[in-house]
Parts: C-alpha cells; sequence; structure tokens
C-alpha cells in the first residue's frame, strides 16, 4: 500500500457546508442517512452529499495504514453495509473475535455503526471536517403505546421522509436535533399523528419558549 496520503482538492472543500447553523438554517433540504425510530435518526445536509460521494470514489491505493487504532479516531474504512465504499468513521471499541481483533466503528457521515471491521479495511484519514451526520428527533410527537416505536411506525416515518425532504429545525434537546420535515402542504408529524403512527405531545419549541 503506497504511503501517499489522500486529500480533499481545495475547491471541494470549499463547497462543503461542514456546520449546522441552527440561526442561518432553520429550513433546509437534506438527507435523511439513517432512521432508527422516529425519536433517533440522522440527517446530513444536502450541500454535502457531494462530499460524502467523492470519497466513495477514492483509490485504495492514495491511501495509507492509521498510526493508531484506539478509541476516538477518525478513518476512513470500508463496509458491507455502503457496498464495499469508503466513508469516514471513528472507532468506538476494539472486538475480540475467534481470530485476532475487528473494530467498532461509528460512520459519522452516515449514522450507522459497524462492530465487524477488521484493520485491512481502515486507513487513515486525514480530512478535518466534523461530522456531517446529526442526531435529530420528531418534534411533536411520541410513540403510539408508550416509549417504544413500533415496526409499522417506524416504517410509516420512513416512507414520509425518502428523498432529500426540507426540513424544519425547532430546537435542539441533549445532543439531538428536534426537526420537523414538509410533506406536500403538512407537516411529519401531522401526518404520523393522522395515521395512527404517533401520539401528539406540545412541540419541543413551545417548551423552550
Amino acid at each position: 500500500m503506497e504511503q501517499s496520503m489522500f486529500y480533499l482538492p481545495e475547491a471541494m472543500r470549499k463547497t462543503v457546508v461542514p456546520i449546522f447553523n441552527s440561526n442561518e438554517m432553520s429550513k433546509c433540504f437534506v438527507h435523511v442517512c439513517h432512521i432508527e425510530s422516529p425519536s433517533n435518526f440522522f440527517i446530513r445536509l444536502e450541500e454535502n452529499t457531494r462530499f460524502v460521494n467523492e470519497l466513495n470514489n477514492i483509490p485504495r491505493n492514495k491511501l495509507k495504514v492509521p498510526d493508531s487504532l484506539d478509541a476516538g479516531t477518525v478513518v476512513l474504512f470500508e463496509s458491507e453495509k455502503f457496498d464495499r465504499k469508503l466513508t469516514r468513521g471513528k472507532i468506538v471499541a476494539p472486538v475480540q473475535v475467534l481470530r485476532g481483533k475487528k473494530y467498532t466503528i461509528m460512520a459519522i457521515d452516515v449514522g450507522t455503526t459497524d462492530s465487524a471491521i477488521s484493520s485491512e479495511k481502515i486507513w487513515a484519514c486525514d480530512i478535518e471536517l466534523p461530522p456531517f451526520a446529526f442526531p435529530c428527533r420528531l418534534d411533536a410527537c411520541k410513540a403510539p403505546n408508550g416509549d417504544i416505536w413500533n415496526e409499522s411506525s417506524i416504517n410509516g416515518f420512513k416512507s414520509l421522509v425518502p428523498g432529500t425532504p426540507q426540513m424544519t429545525y425547532v430546537t435542539t434537546v441533549e445532543d439531538q436535533l428536534v426537526v420537523n420535515f414538509l410533506a406536500g402542504h403538512s407537516m411529519v408529524s401531522e401526518l404520523m399523528i393522522m395515521c395512527g403512527w404517533a401520539q401528539m405531545i406540545p412541540s419541543f419549541g413551545t417548551k423552550n419558549e
């Protein structure tokens, strides 16, 4: 493996919007990149999609072995979850397996976590940009039967936010962006409630007034 290091061209760096600014971006188009439930999902600003796609196309011979595989190290890695494309990740912890060691890595531009990445599929990353995947929860609704979202509600939410929906930022609670999405002439939280996929609760924005 060559010891030259990939770097993003300066022109590409200038096109990236690395930080979510709630004062300037209360409404914006986003990519919903990973959904666990309506109370736990990740979005990425649509402006940053070009950056992520560029990472996916990095030639392997432009990469080098990382100096460290300690927890917290940001790396590039290859995963079956992404069709063996490259993405940025933060090492969470090593995992002992029968033959050696693998690593749990969170994909910081997507929001997913992979717990079985071998060191042969991990490379150094010199891209000094913050994570592009933001943890979020949907405003003004909760699970229909308590605190646990059922499969029907989760699938319903996924069906309402395909592609690159327009997002409305409400507030931030415990490191999560509280957001809503425009779906036609309605908000996604309203449609979730109308379909029986969620219960209505006061907006987090109202709570913070």
